[in-house]
């Protein structure tokens, strides 16, 4: 039986994905925190910002923590990855660090997790080559792991239709690979190949991350 990749592409805020992990990025010389890890950190009453003051998190590539945000956002597990500093990052650890968002998931046993795509703005890198290096990233730790994964993609609004073509252009040229690619569109609703959507929602409430709440740094 073949592996099965299925990406799903929307915009809105990511702390309300329903996923089983939300994974946000930020580089090392990134301050303050903004995007998408801005808007968690905020939902987390500033959580990850003290754990950048007390030197538990850089940001540096292959840096990362695990935070259980108990409704802070709507996914029951957060994780945070270092990039590295913004001068090097390019499309090949767009790919490592995709690849490695998706390792992480599967190594917690969730088939069901949400990654903003990086913007163009932010990394320099052209769109069609940002998305190309997440499918191989993803696909790579899915081929790994031998387990199947549910990607949700969070893009620009403004960006979410290109991004959807450009995952079918991946899903035509990758027909012949190990990994069954699938792509959907949410905002449509509207399945643009044959689709399953493993996973289970995250908690519906958000009220903010308590004093009690702990992170855990991991490698």
């Amino acid at each position: 039986m073949r592996l099965s990749l299925g990406i799903e592409v929307g915009a809105g805020p990511i702390e309300r994905a329903r996923a089983d992990i939300v994974v946000v990025t930020f580089f090392e010389d990134e301050r303050p925190l903004s995007g998408a890890a801005g808007r968690v950190d905020w939902r987390l009453c500033g959580k990850l910002s003290e754990l950048i003051v007390s030197g538990k998190l850089t940001g540096a590539a292959g840096d990362a923590v695990l935070v259980t945000p108990r409704g802070a956002i709507r996914a029951p597990i957060l994780v945070a990855l270092g990039l590295g500093l913004r001068r090097d990052f390019g499309a090949d650890a767009l790919e490592a660090i995709a690849c490695d968002a998706a390792s992480r998931s599967l190594a917690l046993r969730s088939g069901n997790v949400a990654l903003p795509l990086p913007s163009s703005e932010s990394t320099g890198i052209p769109l069609r080559k940002r998305v190309d290096a997440v499918v191989r990233g993803v696909m790579a730790a899915v081929s790994e792991r031998g387990e199947d994964l549910h990607l949700q993609l969070v893009a620009q609004e403004r960006e979410v239709v290109r991004v959807t073509e450009a995952l079918r252009a991946n899903q035509q040229s990758r027909a012949e690979s190990g990994v069954v690619l699938r792509v959907f569109d949410s905002a449509k609703r509207e399945t643009l190949g044959p689709a399953r959507h493993p996973g289970r929602a995250g908690t519906r409430g958000e009220p903010p991350l308590s004093s009690s709440e702990s992170a855990q740094v991991i490698k």
